[in-house]
């Protein structure tokens, strides 16, 4: 009850403020007085009980809001913890039906009084959640809403989605290409790795001998070396390439000799043996080496830093082919007194 009667104070604001604006001026009251009321404004006969309850023959709707508003707010009728609820006494009650509470929150009841025929025209009435203006136009624009006898439904109209950007699909499209790509590459790639069961060739030093060692005091140094270097293949279903191999012997980071090879191949599960025998040129020590030289000879081990690379290439099946470099660097340690390297363990291969 209580919501449908506060719905329709919007109605008692808005007539209150018309009055307002009308006795602003006499010509204004006269121009009142002789229009003739329409709508809600208009006086109109009552039932029994509602005119027990105001006392009038006849009454406006907005009228007879604004008393039941006025005995409501006279009597306390209010519940003071929750105020859209409304304590019927036993006066209000004669005009509803003998109900001893209403809400604004209960289900909104018709205009005509089919379920309320005590009050007639008067029961409370569901009305749009809107300001109702002051002017006469816009009032008749909201006295529908009132009138119908049925809740006001509002449509709602889905926004029909935009197709989707070209480009979108572009990039979409892309994107499907490359993990399609990339998942065939994989395959392609395990599949092989389970074929072939590939190794990477590598390179060693199997032996190296210093001949001759021969030292002046004023820093030169001179040297015979024998080396032999190892090409291995360990893969059993591929040939493997060797090119650009270069060796450097250096003595405290002094270069001592340059070994170069041309390209060669190493066939299945086999190895290839390079064989190096050559004499440097005297090469002149600075201070560092020659200490370096000194130490060296007192201990009677000479140490040499041996270090190169080749590029490596082994082919699968017809089309694929793997390239990479093999990189070797290790310190050969030769005995004085008769040449020979201790414990010698030098290869480009993974540990």
């Amino acid at each position: 009850m209580s919501r449908v009667l506060g719905g329709c104070r919007l109605l008692m604001a808005a007539a209150r403020a018309g009055t307002k604006e009308v006795a602003a001026t006499p010509a204004a009251v006269s121009a009142a007085a002789s229009k003739p009321k329409v709508g809600l404004l208009k006086p109109r006969p009552i039932s029994p009980a509602m005119k027990k309850f105001l006392g009038v023959p006849e009454i406006s709707r907005i009228e007879a809001v604004k008393k039941i508003w006025e005995h409501i707010k006279a009597n306390q009728l209010q519940n003071p913890i929750n105020k859209r609820e409304i304590r019927c006494d036993e006066k209000l009650k004669s005009i509803f039906n003998g109900r001893d509470k209403g809400k604004e929150d209960t289900k909104p009841w018709t205009m005509r009084g089919s379920k309320n025929p005590g009050t007639g025209l008067l029961l409370p009435c569901a009305l749009p959640a809107f300001t109702i203006r002051n002017t006469a136009r816009q009032q008749q624009q909201h006295i529908p809403a009132c009138r119908s006898s049925q809740p006001v439904m509002t449509k709602l109209y889905a926004k029909r989605p935009k197709g989707t950007n070209p480009l979108i699909w572009i990039v979409a499209i892309v994107c499907a290409i490359l993990a399609i790509a990339v998942i065939v590459t994989g395959i392609v790639v395990f599949a092989i790795y389970v074929i072939y069961q590939p190794k990477m060739p590598y390179i060693k030093v199997a032996y190296a001998h210093l001949d001759q060692l021969g030292y002046d005091p004023s820093g030169l140094l001179e040297i015979r070396m024998a080396l032999k270097v190892v090409a291995e293949n360990d893969n059993k279903k591929a040939v493997a390439s060797f090119s650009d191999a270069t060796f450097v012997l250096r003595f405290h980071g002094i270069d001592v000799a340059v070994l170069q090879t041309d390209p060669f191949d190493v066939a299945k599960n086999s190895s290839a043996e390079l064989d190096y025998l050559f004499q440097s040129s005297p090469i002149p020590l600075d201070k560092e080496g020659m200490e370096a030289m000194r130490v060296a000879l007192n201990r009677g081990i000479v140490p040499f830093d041996f270090g190169g690379h080749a590029r490596t290439r082994w082919r699968v099946g017809i089309f694929f082919s793997v390239r990479f470099w093999a990189r070797i660097s290790c310190l050969l340690n030769f005995v004085y007194s008769n040449g020979s390297t201790v414990a010698l363990d030098c290869s480009s291969k993974s540990r």
